[in-house]
């Protein structure tokens, strides 16, 4: 690959940037945290600084796991303040020059005049904002216990979950990256809304909802970043949790989750496992009218599907901190079984009526492995910088097969698909940041990404004809895709009073080539894009805030939109990819406002070239319906979104959060373009009761009014949810039962109509979303110790692959 000229200087323009940086060392203090009763370094203690004329607070930290801290400051005189819970508080003047002053041990003595029985029942608020983003601290909702990750999401406000597309959408945009304790999930799209379905909730601390993500992170996702943060706390030792459901929806639901985290001296790790086994039963309805020469022709199908999913992760972290550097390998596997057998019959009616019977047998296996290393290394106060190498091996296999019976008048047809369908993908990643930190008021980060994609698509129909299966060359076909990101960024923070100030700009050049399996090239591009974000934020005395936030990102077409290949929903309908479709540039800005816990938000955004999923087609020929990705030729999106968490007693708290959105946006692949518009809302809110005898309860809920996906429009939907939870008086463990759903509101329905009555097409879709669960919880070893979290360097590779 050739680097532009351009990429060559903004290179020698960062490292000149570094070198400038670098330069700039003032004085500082250094320690370390020490435990007078255990002899061993106290991690994650609170070090303050304040000056010794008034007490005015100048800057303050947080020890690494080792209780070793740095502070950069100007010269004078000030009070360095250290504390820890449980531990009595150390006070020491100090006095800074222009030099480097090492207070060397601290040490802390055990406050044995704390309460030890003493509970405090209580909850969080819901909702916090900060200048880019949303965080939603979830631990404590009684109505996510026993749920998947992928519901609890679909319980946060501005979150979309459309199970259908396998796509979810952040206050009315889609494209999101989703990352969990600080690194990005290494999955395909689709995989990523499955695991997440099968991943156990009841770790899950806050999510933050991430609109204008920092440079540092990959420019992919027109939305920005959905970040699960797991529960933590802080202490050395050993703990575990273990989660246990069991349930029923349409079938019964069982599985669990084991974490165990280990920190002692310079050694850390973890271990994860999760199961999850669900029967459910789908019910899948379409209508489809369109014009032909002797009047129009009406196809309506129906398909019952009883698909079993078991999914099954694991992932394990070590870590081990030198002096001034730190190594860390994380290894982990993904598999996910969706086995499902299905029954659907198809009617057409015309001048006849033709009846078609299909049974079919689907199975869908995801598997991956992944493996990173990382090394970090403190160069200086103040100065670190880290390399990380990931290597992703994913393989899909989806065989399929049809038996299919066609009857229409006196004629009567017979006939058998089988469908193969293997697709392993590999992701080689090496990225490397540089970080620089003066004082508390000032941050600077530097960096450079390579990715490196493969991807084959080896898919393949046999019809049988007389009893032997032959292929056939117009349904199947074998591609294979290359594509290499590189990137480089700068990105700097700086606060001062009441004032704080975060921008920077990312440079991408992205080369693709997508070629047959004789080696010709279907498709060859290259393309650098520059990827600038600010976010600006004011706090009006202690209890308001104003901000405002503009950010640029990218939506690249996803590996299968791009491969060719047939899905078959019914005989006369199936799924295809579409060679033509270019990469979506969103421009976003927002202006904010908070007073105490209620925000406001108001929103636009510009997505040229925004890829909408799943767009209905005819052939004209045969008059089956085929959907696949196309390109609008704009998306403009206004948004207003508000959020009130509110404490009506100690023992209610409620929250509600409503985003209105206006869309507008038009076509460009059609033989008669259209331009739309549609006003549309959401609404999250929750109810939380504290009772007597360690007794809680919640009730939840979700509306969604009419939506767009491109041609389509979804009708209103919701869900009501109920739960209630008992502390078990061990203190170690809880029961919660919970129930999704009440209502079986959660429904999707759609429908589009084409111009020029091209064609008139509604879906519906019951996903079996209704379903009771009973969870049982409990931790053992250290309470207090902080979840290990060990990550990779690799970011948004999982959305290029589906």
């Amino acid at each position: 690959m050739k680097l532009t000229q351009a990429t060559l200087r903004l290179f020698v323009i960062v490292l000149g940037l570094l070198t400038a940086f670098a330069a700039l060392a003032q004085g500082s203090i250094s320690g370390q945290v020490w435990s007078a009763d255990t002899d061993s370094g106290l991690p994650f203690a609170h070090v303050k600084v304040l000056t010794v004329s008034d007490s005015t607070f100048v800057a303050a930290t947080v020890g690494d796991i080792h209780g070793s801290f740095s502070l950069d400051l100007v010269p004078g005189n000030y009070i360095v303040h250290v504390s820890l819970l449980g531990y009595q508080t150390h006070r020491q003047d100090v006095e800074i020059n222009n030099q480097r002053i090492d207070l060397h041990r601290i040490s802390l003595a055990e406050d044995t005049k704390l309460l030890e029985a003493v509970v405090v029942r209580g909850q969080r608020p819901l909702l916090e904002r900060r200048v880019d983003r949303t965080i939603v601290h979830v631990g404590e909702r009684l109505t996510t216990s026993g749920n998947s990750a992928l519901e609890i999401l679909e319980k946060s406000p501005g979150v979309i979950v459309n199970r259908q597309s396998n796509s979810i959408d952040l206050y009315g945009k889609s494209g999101v990256q989703v990352m969990i304790n600080g690194k990005m999930s290494q999955m395909p799209l689709d995989a990523i809304v499955q695991m997440l379905d099968g991943m156990s909730g009841d770790r899950i601390d806050k999510i933050e909802l991430i609109t204008t993500p920092p440079a540092k992170y990959d420019a992919t996702g027109n939305a920005g970043i959905i970040h699960l943060i797991l529960k933590d706390a802080a202490d050395l030792g050993t703990h575990g949790q273990l989660s246990l459901v069991g349930g029923y929806n349409h079938g019964e639901t069982f599985g669990g989750n084991v974490h165990l985290d280990h920190r002692k001296n310079r050694l850390s790790y973890f271990v994860d496992y999760s199961y999850r086994n669900d029967l459910n039963r789908h019910l899948w309805l379409t209508r489809q009218e369109i014009p032909i020469e002797d009047g129009r022709l009406l196809t309506t199908t129906n398909s019952r599907r009883t698909p079993r999913i078991t999914v099954q992760s694991f992932e394990t972290g070590v870590g081990y901190d030198l002096d001034r550097t730190s190594l860390k390998f994380v290894l982990g596997g993904y598999r996910r079984v969706w086995e499902m057998d299905a029954t659907t019959t198809d009617q057409r009616r015309q001048l006849s009526q033709v009846m078609t019977a299909m049974e079919l047998h689907e199975m869908n296996r995801w598997q991956s492995l992944s493996a990173g290393l990382g090394i970090r290394h403190h160069i200086s106060d103040g100065q670190d910088i880290e390399v990380t190498f990931d290597e992703l091996h994913y393989l899909n296999n989806n065989p399929s097969d049809y038996s299919i019976s066609t009857e229409g008048g006196n004629d009567q047809q017979q006939s058998q698909l089988s469908v193969t369908k293997d697709t392993p993908i590999r992701f080689r990643v090496v990225k490397a940041d540089y970080t620089l930190k003066k004082g508390s008021s000032f941050l600077s980060e530097f960096g450079a990404k390579g990715s490196f994609s493969r991807f084959s698509n080896d898919a393949r129909v046999n019809v049988n004809e007389d009893g032997l299966f032959m292929e056939d060359p117009y349904l199947s076909n074998r591609t294979q895709l290359q594509e290499d990101i590189w990137a480089t960024y700068g990105s700097s923070t700086w606060s001062s009073g009441s004032w704080q100030v975060r921008g920077g700009v990312r440079y991408e050049y992205t080369q693709t080539r997508l070629s047959d399996e004789e080696g010709e090239l279907l498709g060859d591009r290259s393309y650098g894009n520059f990827f600038p974000n600010l976010s600006i934020s004011r706090s009006i005395g202690k209890e308001q805030s104003l901000y405002t936030n503009y950010s640029r990102r990218i939506t690249r077409p996803s590996m299968n939109d791009l491969a060719p290949f047939f899905f078959f929903i019914s005989p006369n309908s199936f799924i295809n990819g579409n060679l033509s479709l270019r990469p979506a540039i969103n421009d976003m800005v927002e202006v904010g406002y908070q007073l105490r816990s209620w925000s406001t938000t108001i929103g636009y955004s510009h997505v040229a070239n925004q890829i909408v999923i799943l767009q209905p087609e005819v052939d004209q020929e045969t008059g089956a319906q085929v959907y696949r990705s196309q390109n609008l030729r704009f998306l403009n999106t206004f948004t207003i979104s508000s959020s009130l968490p509110l404490a009506i007693a100690p023992w209610w708290q409620t929250n509600s959060t409503l985003t209105v959105n206006r869309y507008d946006y038009a076509t460009q692949h059609l033989p008669q373009n259209v331009t739309r518009s549609l006003w549309a809302a959401t609404f999250n809110g929750s109810w939380t009761f504290l009772l007597p005898r360690d007794f809680s309860a919640e009730v939840s809920g979700t509306f969604q009014s009419r939506g767009l996906l491109g041609l389509f429009t979804f009708e209103p939907m919701g869900q009501l949810n109920l739960a209630v939870k008992k502390e078990l008086k061990s203190g170690r463990g809880s029961l919660t039962l919970a129930a999704t759903d009440v209502l079986n509101t959660g429904i999707w329905r759609m429908d589009s109509d084409l111009p020029e009555g091209q064609m008139d097409s509604f879906i519906r879709y019951d996903w079996g979303l209704r379903a009771i669960n009973l969870t049982y919880r409990v931790s053992f070893g250290n309470k207090k110790l902080s979840a290990v979290k060990i990550g990779s360097g690799a970011t948004s590779e999982k959305s290029r692959v589906n």
